[in-house]
């Protein structure tokens, strides 16, 4: 149940909402969202084209709060996940987190949300890493972000590696999907990152969720600037479980 009390509520009263919202379903809070945007001055502002106004960031907290509400299971604090973590089944194949390999996942979002950094987990400790970031792709895999390198530190069994974008990103207007970028160098053995299933066949379909692209890359500086088209098959295949803050 959505009440007076919610973030929600309130954010939608700050943009001239005058309706009941008591019971209400995600899908007709984001035709509610939807419908402010398209009246909204600051629309452009959604593009990148200028710095968003506070209206522009409100928007971004309203689409939060229903990512809150779509998605029970994300993290405190979080903005988007990958999947659900009640999918989550394990360790994804070794051959997914191969030395100098690019890892794009989807993530859905919406536009407003502000992300500004980027969660991977393991499920097998990564050794002998030489060089460790995330990036942030469009659905074209085009470039949008990086991650400094933090390769010196290391990525332990059944931990979380957080890191922060060169600087953040506004999700733009009509955008409801990104990919997450991930990439690990090193000498001995790769992290196998937590995740969920294995289906090559289902991972790869028309708009693909998951898969590897370019291969052959060291530091931040080496991401391309438009990634190669994904390899879903055999050790591309499954998700890898990001988390967008």
């Amino acid at each position: 149940m959505v009440t007076k009390d919610d973030d929600v509520y309130q954010s939608l009263t700050q943009l001239g909402y005058k309706g009941s919202i008591q019971d209400v379903q995600y899908a007709y809070l984001k035709d509610v969202y939807l419908a402010l945007l398209g009246t909204s001055a600051d629309k452009q502002k959604l593009t990148g084209m200028a710095p968003p106004t506070r209206e522009v960031l409100e928007i971004g907290k309203v689409m939060t709060n229903l990512m809150q509400v779509a998605h029970p299971s994300l993290p405190v604090g979080a903005i988007a996940q990958t999947c659900e973590r009640n999918t989550q089944q394990g360790a994804l194949p070794v051959g997914v987190t191969a030395t100098g390999k690019l890892r794009l996942t989807y993530l859905p979002v919406l536009p407003g949300q502000v992300i500004s950094q980027l969660s991977f987990y393991t499920g097998v400790a990564a050794v002998g890493t030489t060089n460790l970031w995330f990036a942030l792709y469009d659905l074209n895999r085009n470039l949008l972000r990086v991650t400094n390198d933090d390769g010196a530190t290391g990525f332990a069994i059944n931990t979380e590696k957080k890191l922060a974008l060169a600087s953040p990103y506004i999700v733009p207007d009509g955008v409801f999907g990104l990919y997450t970028g991930f990439c690990w160098v090193g000498v001995t053995t790769s992290p196998q990152l937590a995740g969920a299933g294995n289906q090559s066949a289902v991972v790869g379909l028309e708009k693909p969720i998951a898969g590897s692209a370019d291969s052959g890359l060291t530091t931040p500086a080496t991401a391309p600037a438009v990634a190669a088209v994904l390899e879903t098959a055999v050790s591309g295949a499954g998700v890898a479980y990001a988390v967008a803050w």
